[in-house]
């Protein structure tokens, strides 16, 4: 996903600053910038490419600003006397949503981007991302409909019992999990179960094929 600026009205075109002391004059600071002109220093952690992404961290005095490179995770210092030119564009800034939770601050409004092109059409529009959630899940499908996906908190008082399984149903089995994980996205989840006793029949007769534990 790409965090959005918006200072101004065309947050997704993004906000250009054509020099570092542009930038640190910007209120408010931006969380990320790219870089759209380099600047050669005499150590690599004072040089910057063009379309390096930068999340801008702390100001050290009033002419240097730390900041983390991505994806190299760098620590780099930005002097305020360095000529180089940032933009703010969408296009220009993509993180994986790990990178965002690590880093950034919340809220934070962001454009999400899939490589699926029929997932994309569900994120047309920019999102308002307010919370981390820690509450711990399971992600399962039904065995008798591998393709339904469900999300069951942990705190569900649901009673599970492992099924012995002959080899030849366990290689199906292992097989329909890996392509189920392989291909999934939130969005492919059909269901979330927080409480067992309005679906209590349902869920607790169900027979589950676990696709993987996650937060």
């Amino acid at each position: 996903c790409s965090v959005m600026y918006n200072p101004v009205e065309f947050a997704e075109i993004g906000f250009s600053f054509p020099t570092t002391s542009h930038l640190f004059k910007s209120h408010p600071l931006p969380q990320v910038v790219a870089v759209d002109k380099g600047f050669a220093g005499k150590k690599k952690t004072s040089s910057f490419v063009e379309g390096e992404v930068l999340i801008l961290k702390r100001f050290d005095g009033r002419k240097k600003l730390r900041c983390i490179s991505i994806p190299s995770n760098e620590l780099k210092v930005l002097r305020e006397s360095m000529k180089i030119s940032f933009t703010t564009n969408v296009l220009k800034i993509k993180l994986y949503l790990s990178e965002v939770v690590q880093y950034l601050n919340f809220p934070v409004k962001a454009k999400i981007f899939h490589t699926e092109k029929n997932i994309q059409q569900k994120f047309r529009h920019p999102y308002m991302l307010t919370m981390v959630s820690s509450e711990q899940s399971l992600i399962a499908s039904y065995h008798s409909h591998p393709g339904s996906i469900v999300e069951i908190l942990a705190n569900v008082p649901i009673d599970f019992e492992l099924i012995e399984l002959e080899e030849d149903d366990r290689q199906q089995l292992f097989e329909k999990s890996k392509t189920i994980l392989e291909t999934f996205h939130p969005s492919h989840i059909k269901e979330v179960i927080t409480d067992v006793s309005p679906t209590k029949n349902k869920v607790q007769t169900a027979a589950f094929q676990c696709v993987q534990n996650g937060e």
